[in-house]
């Protein structure tokens, strides 16, 4: 039975977990015949995260992975991807996702039976793409999100890609098992939210087929407030320049 792993960093998110959990328990009555397993990695919170989680997950299959002190997402999704590698078969599908609700049930769905139906390797979420938007979010957010976005993807090359930094994503676990193969386990090397970029820039790198599903990002839906610090998230996507000739060198791993 193919196995739909989804990883999702936590970083003091006691709010949002009792919504999470419950998304995460119609995504698996979604999946059938499919196999949901959920993974989260607790990025060093300080709250009842951990707590919470285990009162509301109910019997979902849900692994609680744990990172101290708090490392940010690209460690936390490293660590999920270090733990799905010895347990990956064909026809298994790796997501990795956000932990506050501000990804959607629905539009994983998509993602997934595009992946399948399409043979693709990646698909992302992108609110970018047409259809696609924001709501309860501020328009300086909003502009930065869309100039980021089109910033960092002249810089790195990503063209034809909307979106580059959304966790929203699904990928064949024969993707995994190539990024794994060239990259090594954990696959990504960043810590802080520049990780997204560095994963897209290694996908582009092995010549994995990427697609895009349109998404509507509601931020109304976050309990608490965004995780990531503007300047540093600048910072780390700058640095990513230094290092992208050596993720990009090599030969491609065969899938």
């Amino acid at each position: 039975m193919a196995v739909v792993y989804v990883i999702a960093p936590v970083f003091n998110e006691e709010g949002n977990m009792p919504r999470l959990l419950a998304d995460w328990a119609t995504l698996a009555a979604r999946l059938a015949p499919k196999r949901f397993v959920g993974i989260l990695v607790d990025d060093g919170s300080s709250d009842g995260t951990i707590a919470a989680a285990e009162q509301h997950r109910g019997e979902l299959p849900v692994t609680v992975l744990r990172l101290s002190p708090n490392q940010g997402p690209g460690a936390a999704f490293a660590t999920g991807f270090q733990h799905v590698a010895p347990r990956l078969s064909e026809g298994d599908i790796v997501v990795t996702t956000e932990g506050d609700n501000t990804s959607r049930i629905d539009v994983l769905c998509t993602m997934i039976d595009r992946l399948e139906r399409e043979g693709l390797d990646v698909v992302l979420a992108s609110p970018h793409a047409y259809g696609g938007g924001f709501s309860g979010t501020n328009g300086t957010r909003i502009l930065l999100s869309h100039g980021g976005s089109a910033f960092v993807r002249t810089l790195m090359g990503l063209h034809g890609i909307n979106t580059t930094s959304s966790f929203l994503r699904a990928h064949r676990a024969g993707a995994i098992l190539a990024l794994q193969r060239r990259y090594g386990a954990k696959i990504i090397e960043r810590a802080g939210f520049e990780s997204m970029v560095e994963l897209l820039i290694k996908c582009v790198a092995l010549q994995l087929s990427i697609s895009e599903v349109a998404m509507k990002v509601d931020s109304s839906a976050r309990v608490g407030k965004s995780k990531m610090k503007l300047a540093k998230t600048i910072v780390g996507y700058l640095s990513l320049l230094k290092d992208r000739p050596r993720w990009t060198s090599d030969t491609p791993a065969k899938l």
